[in-house]
């Protein structure tokens, strides 16, 4: 690297709520930073965001408008729509690569977010975000006393069910084969009033943009307002993972501390890639202890610097 390589002390990589709380936090903090971001955000589906203190029903894109706009009063933080393909990491920091352009970074947040991998249900696109969608607290509320069809099954089933019994009691469970239920988790579905169906789902049948019924393959029709899913996850970035971080058994960066410190110094994450509750108001939530434990670790290090050089120096 050349010595006109620009130099950031954070590299922020996703520019959703978590990424844009973070670089408001550092901003705030005076510290250099690069924001990097790239594609659609995970809930671009959804007209509206919810359960997020002032801002409840703000689309999702004006959300993220909202944010950056706001950061522009911080003139240390640089916004850039470019996705980072590489990080290599030194001795001193890391060298991230983005397109043609390369800098270095004394920290990197990883902030971009999952990526949702819907199960091949017919009709389950046209209405993913509207009336199909993963989170109760986000979406929830608009469909209460209506109609939800969950797509679970085991332990995991039991306890999302009954979660969703605060929202509606017509619920049913489609399991898509077997239902890993045990005696006593079955009976207990049971005596709660919701049925249990092993058929697979044929597909969801919509009417107006919006879920209608929940077709199983043995001919069933479930009524439905609201079709709940769990789909599978995978981070949106793969080359953490070459620097050493891992992975929890939930598909999410491992971190060590509240600030997002995942096992390889000065590489943090936050947002849905660090945590299991993917709602804005959590995201934000840890891309503010993220920045405020990023500028802590910073502090320390200047201040070493100084503490380290001999007498005299100016």
């Amino acid at each position: 690297m050349s010595f006109d390589t620009p130099r950031y002390d954070v590299v922020i990589v996703g520019g959703g709520p978590a990424g844009l709380q973070a670089a408001m936090t550092l901003g705030r903090a005076r510290r250099r930073v690069l924001l990097a971001a790239a594609g659609l955000p995970r809930n671009v589906a959804a007209a509206h965001s919810h359960n997020f203190f002032t801002r409840d029903g703000v689309p999702p894109l004006e959300l993220l408008r909202l944010g950056r706009e706001q950061l522009a009063t911080y003139p240390t933080v640089e916004f850039v729509e470019a996705e980072v393909t590489d990080v290599v990491r030194h001795e001193s920091g890391f060298e991230v690569t983005m397109g043609v352009r390369r800098v270095l970074a004394r920290k990197i947040l990883l902030a971009a977010g999952m990526r949702d991998e819907l199960p091949a249900i017919p009709g389950l696109g046209e209405v993913w975000g509207s009336s199909a969608f993963t989170c109760p607290y986000c979406h929830g509320f608009e469909f209460a006393d209506q109609p939800f069809v969950i797509q679970t099954r085991g332990a995991e089933g039991l306890q999302f069910a009954t979660l969703m019994r605060g929202w509606s009691r017509d619920l049913a469970i489609a399991t898509q084969g077997p239902d890993a239920f045990t005696p006593e988790e079955a009976a207990r579905l049971k005596a709660l009033g919701i049925p249990v169906h092993e058929s697979p789902i044929a597909r969801l049948e919509t009417e107006n943009g919006a879920v209608s019924a929940v077709r199983l393959e043995d001919g069933t029709l479930l009524p439905c307002r609201a079709f709940l899913i769990r789909p599978k996850q995978s981070q949106r970035v793969a080359f953490p993972a070459a620097l050493g971080a891992t992975l929890t058994e939930h598909g999410v960066w491992k971190t060590v501390d509240m600030f997002g410190q995942t096992e390889v110094p000065g590489l943090y994450a936050a947002g849905d890639a660090s945590q299991m509750f993917p709602a804005i108001v959590m995201a934000v939530s840890t891309g503010a202890l993220s920045g405020a434990g990023i500028n802590v670790a910073l502090a320390i290090e200047d201040a070493d610097a100084v503490v380290r050089q001999p007498a005299g120096t100016p």
